[in-house]
């Protein structure tokens, strides 16, 4: 009979955990997790026009290399070089308050810079999956 309690108590303390680990807004949009400011935020093309129509303060950063940047950008865009040696001072001089999306060529580099941004303290990152190219190739069909 003890065991019963036991596995009774272990039952929903993992139904507590799992409900409590769940990071997605019920809201119907997957684009935005209940608490933004602990990790930088993964979102598709697919989203991101939803993304700039409901985040009016947007700043997107390009973190490609002016090379990169030739063969085009996402219009509105900042840029800041990841491979320059000022990248981290230009990362602290940010707005830690607005919401940034954070690109480059293929979302390599701009996963590792959105971890640093977070790192910097900036509350809401979101990191483009798929970087630019998954972006030209939508917008190119």
């Amino acid at each position: 009979m003890k065991y019963i309690g036991f596995f009774a108590a272990l039952l929903i303390f993992s139904l507590m955990v799992s409900c409590k680990s769940d990071s997605t807004n019920t809201s119907g949009s997957n684009i935005v997790k209940k608490d933004a400011t602990k990790d930088f935020i993964n979102i598709g093309v697919e989203d991101l026009g939803d993304l700039i129509a409901n985040k009016k303060d947007l700043v997107i950063l390009d973190v490609r290399t002016y090379d990169e940047r030739k063969n085009g950008a996402i219009d509105g865009n900042i840029s800041i070089d990841f491979y320059s040696n000022s990248f981290v001072e230009s990362l602290n001089k940010l707005d830690k308050k607005v919401p940034y999306l954070v690109y480059c060529k293929s979302g390599g580099r701009s996963a590792k810079a959105a971890k640093m941004m977070k790192t910097a303290g900036i509350d809401y990152v979101y990191n483009l999956k798929g970087g630019y190219s998954a972006y030209a190739d939508l917008t190119n069909k």
